[in-house]
């Protein structure tokens, strides 16, 4: 049965959440994107408690009311911020010292992503929907006649002052149209509305693109199966990684994440990379993962780009 209770982190940092499953099973932490909230993660939720699991799904900062520190200030919602607001919440859960299991979808996977390489030892498995590694996705987006930076323009729209009215002006029309042709169905939309349709929460919500502008960093580094060095850092490929202290680096292998998940028919995807932390990680279950090389939400947004220009 999905519940709805709220996590104080802070003071100032209290986070809306749908819940499911008893304290104490295995933890599955779900992190949604733009324009989403927790309602995204309603079936998966009620599925994964009725399967054993306990499960959180918060809004996260900005969109949950009590944790919405001032979008004016975009250093409040860098994604060290969203990441540890995501370590935290375990930890108030009562998961502070294990390992518990993450996904993420669109901009929840940009912070799973970075997880995955700052605190490696405490992910039991890495769910991806709908965003590729972080340094393939920068090699994408620096590409000038490459198709992401166009299906990406979105990005830059919402860095202008009146984007918040844009994208909520007539009814949140912007927003009802990119998600109908996604398929949302309409309950859903108002369940998102609920969470986004007011000023506060949207400027808040387009302060995580503010405070990442153009600056996005390298995480890790890919690495051949055989453990080979990385290569000096070119155009074709991403930066070297920050030393690894492990003598055997660590060495997440990327496919379908059907230890959490039931299977699917989704063409599979496989990817190599290492998080630089130590000591190696003794898995119960392989660390897995399920990514998609771009999303419809990224291929849809061109509207805004379109109303801007």
């Amino acid at each position: 049965m999905i519940r709805f209770e709220k996590f104080p982190i802070a003071p100032i940092l209290t986070f809306d959440a749908l819940t499911a499953g008893e304290p104490g099973a295995p933890l599955v932490l779900l992190l949604h994107g733009f324009a989403e909230s927790m309602h995204c993660w309603r079936a998966q939720v009620e599925a994964l408690g009725d399967a054993g699991y306990r499960v959180v799904a918060p809004s996260q900062r900005g969109y949950s009311p009590g944790a919405r520190p001032d979008p004016r200030e975009a250093s409040h919602y860098h994604i060290d911020c969203l990441m540890d607001d995501a370590m935290a919440i375990a930890a108030v859960c009562g998961y502070g010292g294990t390992r518990f299991h993450l996904a993420g979808h669109d901009w929840g996977g940009s912070i799973a992503w970075g997880l995955a390489d700052r605190h490696a030892e405490r992910i039991a498995s890495l769910t991806i929907l709908s965003r590729p590694h972080p340094n393939a996705f920068n090699r994408a987006l620096s590409m000038l006649d490459g198709d992401q930076k166009r299906r990406s323009r979105h990005h830059t729209a919402f860095l202008e002052p009146d984007a918040a009215d844009v994208v909520l002006a007539d009814d949140a029309r912007w927003l009802r149209e990119r998600w109908a042709a996604n398929g949302v169905p309409a309950p859903a939309m108002e369940r998102h509305l609920s969470v986004l349709s007011n000023k506060e929460a949207m400027l808040a919500a387009l302060a995580w693109y503010r405070a990442r502008g153009a600056i996005r960093g390298p995480l890790g580094c890919r690495r051949s199966i055989s453990g080979a060095t990385p290569t000096t850092p070119s155009a074709a490929s991403p930066p070297k990684a920050r030393s690894i202290s492990s003598p055997r680096p660590i060495v997440l292998k990327c496919c379908p994440a059907s230890d959490i998940l039931p299977p699917t028919r989704r063409r599979k995807w496989s990817a190599i990379y290492c998080c630089n932390r130590s000591p190696r990680i003794r898995f119960e279950t392989s660390l897995e993962c399920s990514t998609a090389t771009s999303s419809n939400w990224d291929s849809g947004n061109a509207g805004l780009c379109r109303e801007r220009n």
